[in-house]
């Protein structure tokens, strides 16, 4: 028995790149759009896998369509009756990128991105009003994108995305201050990453001495108490937003739901 994580990003985006060629025990599947997840979970629902799976789907609150996708996935697992996959909503995976970026590495953002930074990944009170037009998704990845290190940017365009695919040490970019971070290789950035989304597990005694190294304080929980953990914080964002939602907690399935 392994572990398959899904996400909805597209395989050749360079994140996805660093987990599935650094993470040990864990076999990632990312399907490239929402509607090919909701093929690959319908595919792993008729399957004979017992593998335990995580589907970690973009589920933004100011966006019904996401809250609506990820209902219709919620009830593809129900229905199929299996007790080996698991479905946990998400911001999207910048909203991690952005998270461990800040805490391990040196990430600058623009001066125009700063308040809304400081306000959805650093205080995450959510003070500053999403831009007409925006969403919080779009909002997590212009922050990103306003990083002022390209390298740190996830794509692969203009040379971007570097980072999450050398060693930094590698790097032919001069005086950067990369080079002499303590978890400048792939397999620390990739465990960087891979510990910061609400469940995962140690597959590898390297892993845990990485996390060791850093002093990451992590606590054990089961899938019930990682569910628990975000239906408070989607609660939260929920109120913050001055919207009206349902966040119900039922045994292992979370059901969110958007009222105005």
């Amino acid at each position: 028995m392994g572990y398959i994580f899904i996400f909805e990003d597209d395989s050749f985006s360079p994140s996805s790149m660093l987990l599935s060629e650094n993470i040990e025990g864990v076999k990632f599947i990312f399907s490239g759009g929402i509607d090919h997840m909701i093929d690959d979970i319908s595919d792993l629902c008729s399957s004979n896998s017992n593998d335990i799976v995580y589907a970690f789907v973009d589920t933004v609150p100011d966006n019904r369509i996401t809250i609506d996708k990820y209902s219709a996935i919620v009830q593809i697992v129900v229905s199929c009756g299996r007790s080996n996959i698991f479905v946990l909503p998400i911001m999207c995976m910048e909203y991690y990128i952005i998270k461990m970026l800040s805490l391990y590495y040196d990430f600058k953002v623009a001066k125009d991105k700063k308040s809304m930074y400081l306000s959805y990944v650093i205080h995450e009170d959510f003070k500053y009003p999403v831009p007409d037009g925006k969403t919080l998704e779009k909002c997590y990845k212009d922050i990103l994108n306003s990083n002022l290190r390209n390298c740190m940017i996830n794509n692969v365009s203009r040379g971007n995305g570097k980072f999450y695919k050398i060693n930094c040490r590698d790097c032919n970019r001069m005086k950067c201050s990369m080079k002499m971070n303590e978890n400048e290789g792939l397999l620390s950035k990739a465990v960087c990453l891979y510990t910061r989304f609400p469940l995962f597990g140690m597959t590898s005694v390297r892993q845990e001495s990485i996390v060791s190294s850093i002093c990451m304080d992590l606590e054990k929980v089961d899938i019930k108490a990682a569910l628990a953990y975000i239906r408070e914080y989607y609660t939260d964002v929920f109120r913050a937003l001055d919207m009206s939602g349902n966040v119900v907690l039922s045994g292992i399935l979370l059901v969110l739901s958007r009222i105005n």
